[in-house]
Parts: structure tokens; sequence; C-alpha cells
């Protein structure tokens, strides 16, 4: 007869099995620019993903040293290195994020925005798409005809100065 397995065991084989299925969110929402980027092109510049790989990284550190700390904790050992294996997971997705949106933030310029015509994102990231802008529209030929001849003002007299100031005339209806 085979002995249920231990809590500590269960919990050891959950946290792998967790382990395996939590990317990190930079690996499941940066888009990265393409290896020959031609034309209209997608990726991501929005660094919110690597930050809360970052945020997830170094919470997962600072457990794993806290409990390695901690005194009294079954499995030390294990569960200092599930959570450094987590946090290294974390961190590697934050380098990855990092790594991708600034690329794409060059190939669009200095300003992050992108040039031209931006389309808006979709709702699971924030990609740019950039359009090359239109051609400007064809010159018209010049014209053969002479350009009218340019006439000069014509002379006009000074006016005549202001006379003296009228003075003002009194209301008569005022009794004073």
């Amino acid at each position: 007869m085979n002995a249920p397995p231990s809590r500590a065991r269960r919990t050891w084989v959950v946290g792998l099995v967790a382990l395996g299925l939590s990317p990190g969110c930079s690996w499941l929402f940066v888009q990265p620019l393409a290896e020959h980027p031609v034309g209209r092109q997608t990726c991501t510049t929005n660094v919110a993903a690597p930050v809360i790989d970052t945020l997830f990284a170094t919470t997962n550190a600072f457990s794993a040293l806290y409990v390695a700390t901690a005194d009294g904790v079954t499995n030390k050992g294990q569960a200092v290195m599930f959570g450094l294996s987590v946090a290294t997971l974390w961190a590697l997705s934050a380098g990855y994020g990092y790594s991708k949106t600034s690329e794409c933030a060059e190939w669009y310029g200095e300003d992050r925005s992108p040039p031209a015509r931006a389309v808006a994102p979709t709702p699971y990231s924030s990609p740019r798409v950039w359009a090359p802008p239109p051609p400007p529209p064809p010159l018209a030929p010049p014209s053969r005809s002479a350009p009218p001849p340019v006439q000069a003002p014509a002379p006009t007299e000074p006016e005549e100065p202001p006379g003296p100031p009228v003075p003002q005339q009194r209301d008569t209806d005022d009794p004073s």
C-alpha cells in the first residue's frame, strides 16, 4: 500500500507546474520588431510588461532571501531554490522585454512616437503601426506666360490739417 504524498511534496509539485505555466509578461505581451523591418511595422514600445516582470523578480528574490534567513522553515533549501528560480525566470523575461521595447523605440526614433499614420493599439498590447507617409503631390508645371507688370501706386494728395477745435455748446436746459 502506497502512502499518500506528503504536503511538502504536493506543494513542490504544484509549484513546479505553476513555474512551467507562468512565463513572464514580456514573453507573452511584448511584440518584437521584425528581423528586417520594411514598410508597415508593428512592435511594442510600451515598457509596462517588463516593469511588471521586474517587480515580480524583485519580490521573488526578496522572498527567497527572507525564507533563507528565517528559522524553523521546513524544506528551506527547496523553498529558497524555487524562489530564486522563479525570480530568475521573471528577470529573464524583464530583460527580454526591455531589450525588445528599446529596439522598437529606437526604430521609431528618439521621441518614442511613431512617425506618420499611427493605428490604434489592440486591447492586448500597445503596438505602434507605421506606414510611410504619402508621396507629395506633383508640382504644377511652370506657366509659360509672362507675369503681369507691376504698377506703381498712384501719388496721393496730402490731407489738409484739421482746423482749430470747436468750442463745446452749452446746454440750455441746465439751470446753473
